[in-house]
């Protein structure tokens, strides 16, 4: 988003937008386990990583990145560049409710949805997938379901949504990138990724997460979800490019 508005702004031409993360240390591996955020499921690590299940215990760290290249539409076409998507928008909030843990009622989050698509000119009818923050925890995954259904109403059960948590595990400062970089490649591909591990359905978490298997459907547009510590709340959203 604040490569967007540099571009536009023209103080820059193009922008490389990412974020990268190697956090698999001692250190916060401890802080987080006192904090009971992560899961206790050692005994099966292909397994532990499992949002919106009725049976998930917390997030699984992972490590890695992802970088996109921003720019206008001038220059990608002057380069003869190949356009996956056109960032349309995006929103952020932050509701300071607690120092870890999500605003329950979805609120805060619905704020960052709800800006993203004001910015972007976007009905919330037009959207087909979100990538959804779903870290896993039992807190966020319902708190966000809550926070889908306030900023989209009846279309929240149209959308396929979808946790790239449940096969990377959470990169924390990378995490929004790898979400972000999901929701361009289901517009590019038409094709909306899975959650794996989504073997019980959390009857709080009743919309559709394309439990286990990717699927093949039209993707219009798609927004990209990323909800951290300290109540801060953000939502971008990406459309088909028809240059």
């Amino acid at each position: 988003m604040e490569a967007k508005q540099l571009i536009e702004s023209g103080r820059c031409d193009v922008v490389l937008a990412g974020g990268t993360e190697a956090a698999l240390h001692p250190l916060p591996i401890a802080a987080l386990a006192n904090m009971r955020a992560l899961s206790r499921r050692n005994d099966e690590p292909t397994r532990a990583s499992r949002p919106f299940d009725r049976d998930r215990d917390g997030f699984v760290f992972g490590e890695g990145a992802a970088v996109m290249v921003i720019e206008s539409e001038a220059r990608a076409k002057a380069r003869n560049a190949k356009v996956y998507a056109e960032l349309a928008g995006g929103g952020l909030s932050c509701d300071a409710f607690h120092i870890t843990a999500p605003l329950e009622d979805g609120s805060g989050a619905q704020d960052a949805m709800t800006e993203a698509l004001r910015a972007s000119g976007l009905r919330p009818e037009d959207i087909d997938y979100i990538a959804a923050h779903g870290t896993g925890t039992p807190l966020n995954d319902a708190s966000e379901t809550r926070a889908v259904k306030l900023a989209f109403g009846e279309h929240a059960y149209k959308l396929s949504l979808s946790s790239p948590k449940s096969m990377v595990g959470h990169l924390l400062g990378g995490a929004g990138a790898v979400g972000a970089l999901a929701a361009v490649l289901a517009v590019h591909h038409d094709m909306v990724p899975p959650t794996i591990n989504l073997e019980n359905p959390d009857p709080e978490c009743d919309l559709d997460y394309t439990a286990l298997k990717a699927r093949s459907r039209e993707v219009r547009a798609a927004a990209a979800n990323g909800f951290g510590f300290g109540g801060q709340n953000g939502s971008v959203i990406f459309r088909k490019y028809n240059g």
